[in-house]
């Protein structure tokens, strides 16, 4: 009799119902399996720093803000060009020099910034290595906005040294302070309070820490954790580093600052 009611009409109806349940159970547990293996995925590709869209940004903030600079002392320069006509024997030489001065990114942290991309090589694709390189531009670009909010704020200035001076004014850092103090060093003193800003310190520091992502990711690569006695080291070292390249290529745009200058104003004035 049981064999009877197991397969008799009443067995494919328990059969049925059987399936009935079961079926909306494994459609509930397969669901949640898709969905996380997209939104783990959607995460992934979310993680990726757009290190090439923030330097593009950046790029672009410092050529509106040279523009805005420039296209005001402009008109300052030749206002004193028709105020002191002797001077338009220079004109083609002051008009280049004031576009390249203020066009230019600040040299010694560009430089500083090119030099880590250089040496890292292919190690400066790496997410991180990428995001610090990246991001060391950043106070760059904000340096820039900075200068030309000075530069469209101030008083025009009275004759050329102030106003090929003006640009460097505005900067965050040592000359800004000292200006506000009424404090004017002599020449050698100045270059240094006028490229030792904020700005270029900061960006010495993203550099820094694009160094110490590079080695972190040879150290995973080659299987080797970081003891924790090595990373005060390695920082230190990057420190180092970093800091001893860009006094070194300060100094260098020191020496040869006033044979450019001279050269450039022979050439194009």
């Amino acid at each position: 009799m049981t064999n009877s009611i197991m397969n008799g009409p009443d067995a494919s109806a328990a059969l049925a119902a059987e399936h009935d349940v079961l079926a909306p159970n494994d459609t509930v547990v397969a669901a949640p399996t898709r969905s996380v293996g997209r939104r783990s995925h959607r995460n992934a590709v979310n993680s990726e720093f757009p290190a090439g869209v923030v330097t593009a940004l950046c790029i672009a903030v410092h050529l509106v803000a040279a523009s805005l600079i420039y296209r005001d002392l402009a008109r300052t320069l030749y206002s004193l060009f028709d105020a002191t006509p002797r001077l338009l024997v220079l004109e083609h030489g002051l008009t280049r020099l004031l576009a390249t001065s203020v066009f230019l990114p600040p040299l010694i942290p560009t430089a500083l910034v090119v030099g880590a991309v250089l040496w890292l090589g292919r190690r400066r694709r790496l997410e991180g290595v990428a995001r610090w390189l990246s991001l060391a531009l950043v106070p760059l670009a904000l340096d820039g906005v900075g200068r030309a909010a000075g530069v469209l704020l101030a008083a025009p200035p009275a004759n050329m040294g102030q106003l090929l001076d003006l640009p460097v004014r505005f900067s965050f850092g040592p000359r800004l302070v000292l200006d506000l103090m009424d404090v004017h060093p002599s020449a050698n003193i100045a270059y240094w309070v006028v490229v030792a800003t904020i700005p270029a310190a900061i960006s010495a520091w993203c550099v820094a820490r694009g160094l110490l992502a590079a080695d972190d990711a040879e150290r995973q690569a080659a299987g080797r954790r970081r003891r924790r006695g090595r990373q005060p080291i390695d920082a230190l070292q990057a420190g180092v580093a970093v800091t001893g390249t860009w006094i070194v290529i300060a100094f260098a745009g020191q020496v040869l600052l006033p044979w450019a200058t001279q050269l450039f104003l022979k050439i194009f004035g």
